[in-house]
């Protein structure tokens, strides 16, 4: 890695850092610069706006963690084992990534902000993967015979998908707060824990059958 490769790291890594604890819109270029230990003016050599070190985030750390998981998969060997791998990864990502969230996606879809286009063509391409190996996963289930031959993939993706980030979501709310515990009349706090991997995936293929 070159000098220059390094400080570009730095940099990314400290906004990441920040994005993440204090959400992207509190952050500024200064606040970047002074947790990676640099100038303000040293940003802009490598990075023309804040706007653009998100850019640069998305493709190379949210990306990355995707392809990742899709080359995991399909080294192994089961439907079991590829699910439980897809949702592990899926709980790790979500838990991390998931309290800013909508502060993204309003962020991506203001039509008043010109980057956004090239923003949203880049998370495009990461629902695209994220979808691809989840269906590739289905079929590998159906070739095996681990999961029915005549199942809709398209809407088995959608489903298990959504499954999977509902139980995340609801997870990562604490337990404790009142709002929440209204929603399930106050009695069963225990249903807003830490659900497993294996919980979820036993849930998604035996529904709710006796």
């Amino acid at each position: 890695m070159t000098k220059k490769e390094n400080k570009r790291n730095i940099i990314l890594d400290a906004a990441f850092t920040l994005f993440m604890k204090k959400g992207y819109a509190k952050v500024k270029v200064i606040d970047i610069a002074e947790n990676a230990g640099i100038g303000k003016g040293t940003i802009y050599e490598y990075f023309k706006s804040k706007d653009d070190i998100l850019m640069e985030l998305v493709i190379s750390y949210v990306k990355k963690e995707f392809v990742e998981i899709r080359e995991k998969t399909e080294k192994l060997a089961t439907f079991r084992e590829k699910l439980i791998a897809l949702i592990d990864f899926e709980f790790d990502f979500l838990m991390r990534y998931g309290p800013h969230l909508p502060e993204f996606k309003q962020y991506i879809f203001d039509k008043d902000i010109g980057f956004s286009k090239e923003l949203v063509e880049a998370i495009s391409d990461i629902v695209r993967l994220e979808y691809s190996n989840l269906s590739n996963i289905i079929k590998s289930g159906m070739e095996s015979g681990e999961v029915r031959k005549d199942l809709d993939v398209p809407m088995a993706v959608h489903h298990i998908s959504t499954t999977i980030t509902s139980f995340i979501m609801l997870s990562s709310i604490d337990p404790s707060c009142e709002e929440v515990a209204l929603l399930y009349n106050g009695t069963d706090k225990g249903y807003l824990r830490k659900y497993t991997s294996e919980e979820v995936y036993n849930l998604i293929m035996n529904g709710l059958h006796s």
